[in-house]
């Protein structure tokens, strides 16, 4: 049997690879998010697909009261660069006017901080954005490709979308991207949101929520440590302190726990007085929500008194810790997002029809946090579903990877699907 996964898609992949899509939410600068939209948009072309929405979230969308402040920030940081940096795209086959007849894949096109120059070795690709998520993205069009081939008449019955969003990675959470085109109504009965989850299929996922922990105090010389407030020292023990109380508590809710990134300063001769700490914590319910928020909030009151017993008799600390209180603040900057939970026995049964299989009940804690809390609502089934591994092909790490057999078996399974759906559709028109 010929390859789906032609020269043509290795070509693709690595143009793809090769263009820095990484998110200004984690570098503060534009990325070339619409040259490899483009790219992309050129090759969906070739089999078909009419552009039908193709432009940059407006100022209006970034203002609304329930965006993340992480987002507003970033927006008031990089001013209209920001979103101009982030178009969101989207593509259509076929005639159908009907959702029922509608089938939409959804991907991010934009990757995390760490862009590092494409390869293509031992059958594998190597690069920012392989496994997450261009490397799948370029095996849909695979896929789709040679459903194309077997069944060229399926476009009379069925229609597909293709959502290339921007806004995914960097806590963005899909809020100017997923959640915009969803709102404008590109969706179908059916939604495939691409991620790599082992080619397991789930259809309810967790949301994060993120906390950050602020010092906003004065520097001081090394020469004179004790006349400044010591961001580190103050961060460094709430972050010590706070994972191992958080630690068991949550755990014993099922909630996932990050503690991310901490910073004050890179210099040695001198006390940072300003800095920040952030967490993010990962619910499956709004009732989960709630018990890790006030949590957290719990856990940083306790931090904050035993810091102050801990340090009250150190001299370089006096000044810190008497005004601790008026240095060090608490910030939800993402909370009370929807998680995915939606269920429909005809649809789970459509797809494990088709050869996809479903996360098992023993493997749950897989499903993580993407942008398909977004599509859902009445007549809308989603799942999560794509090649690949978040931990084994390193995704947001060094030497992030994917198998171009693995890219493979993802293009035959959009295959199937595509040929199952079709023949449904086609016995549901012809009742």
């Amino acid at each position: 049997m010929a390859d789906l996964f032609t020269e043509y898609y290795v070509d693709l992949l690595t143009d793809l690879l090769n263009i820095n899509t990484i998110t200004p939410m984690e570098t503060g600068v534009a990325g070339h998010h619409e040259y490899a939209l483009k790219r992309y948009a050129e090759a969906a072309s070739h089999l078909g697909f009419k552009q039908v929405y193709f432009a940059s979230p407006m100022e209006n969308y970034i203002l609304r009261p329930e965006i993340p402040g992480a987002v507003k920030e970033m927006y008031a940081k990089m001013g209209d660069a920001f979103l101009s940096s982030q178009p969101n795209l989207v593509m259509e086959l076929g005639d159908s006017q009907e959702r029922e007849a509608t089938i939409m894949f959804n991907f991010h096109i934009d990757t995390v901080e760490g862009y590092e120059m494409a390869s293509y070795r031992n059958e594998s690709f190597f690069g920012r954005g392989a496994v997450d998520m261009k490397g799948p993205a370029t095996a849909l069009l695979a896929g789709l490709q040679a459903a194309l081939e077997k069944e060229p008449s399926l476009t009379g019955n069925m229609k597909v979308l293709i959502q290339a969003v921007s806004g995914e990675e960097g806590g963005a959470m899909g809020v100017y991207g997923t959640k915009l085109l969803c709102e404008r109504g590109y969706v179908g009965a059916l939604n495939v949101f691409i991620e790599p989850t082992e080619r397991l299929f789930f259809d309810h996922s967790t949301t994060s929520m993120t906390v950050q922990i602020t010092v906003d105090g004065n520097d001081s010389t090394d020469d004179a440590p004790a006349a400044g407030h010591n961001a580190t020292l103050v961060l460094g023990f709430l972050a010590q302190f706070m994972a191992k109380a958080l630690s068991k508590r949550l755990n014993d809710t099922d909630a996932k726990m990050c503690l991310s990134g901490l910073h004050t300063g890179r210099m040695h001769n001198k006390v940072y007085g300003s800095g920040v700490l952030k967490w993010n914590f990962a619910y499956s319910s709004m009732e989960q929500h709630n018990v890790i928020e006030k949590l957290v909030e719990d856990s940083y009151s306790e931090a904050m008194k035993a810091f102050v017993l801990q340090f009250a008799d150190v001299p370089d600390a006096a000044k810190t810790v008497r005004e601790i209180d008026s240095i060090c603040t608490l910030t939800w900057v993402k909370k009370e997002l929807p998680v995915l939970n939606n269920k429909n026995k005809a649809k789970r049964a459509l797809l494990e029809e088709s050869g996809l299989k479903l996360l098992p009940r023993h493997m749950q804690s897989k499903a993580f946090t993407c942008d398909a809390m977004w599509a859902q609502g009445d007549g809308m089934y989603t799942v999560v579903y794509g090649p690949g591994s978040l931990e084994i092909n390193n995704a947001h790490g060094k030497n992030e990877y994917i198998e171009k057999a693995e890219l493979e078996k993802f293009s035959m399974d959009i295959k199937k699907l595509i040929l199952h759906v079709n023949e449904k559709t086609k016995k549901r028109v012809l009742k």
